[in-house]
């Protein structure tokens, strides 16, 4: 299986606080935020084997406790980020998906499979706000899709942090 990765932060304690963990960054998202501070991985192409990105979760798995997914919009590419869960998980790491929440149905079938221990959901704008959502994102439908994520997550009780 290949990846579209844009990168890897071997340890960051930023990224999930209190915990020491890899961040694995996805390319590509179908928003076009123009603030975007990941605007370089939006449509940047670099596939490589799974198993390179297995390979750096080994060799750091000794100082991390856990992974980030992001991106870019890792939830873009499913079957790798539910293959590279699955992995993480099996090594007894947490797994974090940070997310746009344009995926609401990845998002539960995660959440249902157990592949995830905390969501950091990035919403863009006031959800009420189809208009401002549609402008921020480039996707009329955006608004709607992310509160539906917001309300999977909240009453099944994964931990979330809404950035």
């Amino acid at each position: 299986m290949k990846v579209n990765l844009g990168g890897i932060v071997d340890i960051s304690t930023i990224d999930w606080y209190g915990k020491s963990a890899m961040v694995v960054f996805f390319n590509g998202c179908p928003f076009r935020c123009p603030y975007c501070q990941n605007y370089k991985l939006l449509d940047k192409v670099n596939f490589v084997d799974i198993e390179e990105v297995e390979k750096k979760i080994l060799e750091s798995k000794s100082f991390i406790s856990s992974i980030v997914f992001s991106g870019g919009e890792a939830t873009m590419q499913f079957d790798a980020l539910e293959y590279l869960a699955k992995f993480a998980k099996d090594l007894g790491l947490l797994v974090g998906i940070e997310t746009n929440g344009y995926y609401p149905d990845r998002l539960e079938s995660l959440i249902n499979k157990r592949l995830v221990d905390k969501i950091f959901l990035d919403i863009k704008a006031p959800l009420d706000d189809y208009g401002e959502y549609h402008m921020l994102t480039g996707l009329k439908d955006a608004a709607p899709r992310v509160y539906e994520s917001l309300r999977l997550v909240l009453p099944n009780g994964s931990p979330m942090e809404v950035r």
